[in-house]
């Protein structure tokens, strides 16, 4: 306790401090220069329902699962590939993995419609491994009105106001009735990963939550998984220290995109 979680609590209560005081400094700017997150915290902080201790705090658990999610994510991402990618799919990886380590030298990148153009086969082995490593518990949510789940069934259940109800967002990525009977397997060429601007049922694969709750950085967190695979099939030698039957499997413990139950 004295040695890490109290530096770290001191640490981050002057980091919340320097967030409020770049929040007042923005907020005196123009409201076209103000981002849709930004505005909603000025809108509910002029009601009361919001205080900028609150809005700050919020803003640093954002940066924390801007970082450690993504680098989670891509790990797994690059582990799934070489245990279970078929030599097909690696090689479309390998080449896209190329020419996305030269272009993002580039300044500057031409615009394209990508709502028809087929998904690249480094986004898809993504979109899959998010879906297998999607969290145990990742969204809380408060009971406004009264609500019957199931209602007509034998399992029924009512949830009344103000109650607090925990949403796995892992359960329905491996549901059969949404993916199939091999909703366990990795297979990142199904078919809701077809076109570069697939957005699938956000209550199918949720694992980046749903309506105003969904996050807010889920284009950036992807395009960081997708820089951070590149540079390591790029410029790194990737192997294993152990036979592929000796990795460990994915571990749903932490409150995290989910991890191996040991090192790999």
């Amino acid at each position: 306790v004295p040695l890490i979680l109290k530096p770290v609590e001191r640490r981050r209560k002057k980091l919340q401090k320097d967030i409020q005081e770049r929040i007042r400094w923005a907020w005196q700017q123009d409201y076209g220069e103000i981002g849709p997150w930004l505005l909603k915290f000025r809108q509910q902080c002029d009601d009361g329902s919001l205080t900028l201790e609150v809005a700050s705090e919020f803003v640093v658990g954002l940066l924390f699962a801007a970082a450690k999610n993504p680098a989670i994510a891509s790990a797994q991402t690059l582990l799934f590939l070489i245990l279970l990618g078929t030599d097909e799919h690696k090689s479309k990886v390998q080449t896209e993995a190329e020419q996305l380590a030269i272009s993002s030298h580039s300044s500057s990148q031409p615009k394209r419609d990508t709502s028809t153009i087929p998904m690249s086969a480094l986004r898809q082995s993504c979109y899959e491994t998010l879906r297998l490593t999607s969290h145990s518990i990742g969204a809380l949510r408060k009971v406004k009105e009264e609500v019957v789940l199931g209602s007509g069934t034998s399992h029924a259940y009512k949830l009344c106001p103000r109650q607090v109800v925990a949403v796995s967002h892992i359960v329905p990525s491996l549901d059969q009735r949404l993916w199939g009977e091999d909703a366990d397997k990795y297979i990142p060429s199904r078919e809701e990963w077809t076109v570069e601007r697939a957005r699938p049922d956000e209550y199918k694969f949720s694992t980046f939550s749903q309506g105003h709750h969904r996050c807010p950085g889920q284009s950036l967190a992807l395009q960081i998984m997708e820089l951070t695979i590149s540079i390591l099939l790029v410029d790194y030698e990737v192997t294993l220290q152990q036979k592929k039957e000796m990795v460990p499997g994915v571990c749903f413990e932490r409150a995290t995109i989910a991890q191996r139950k040991g090192n790999v």
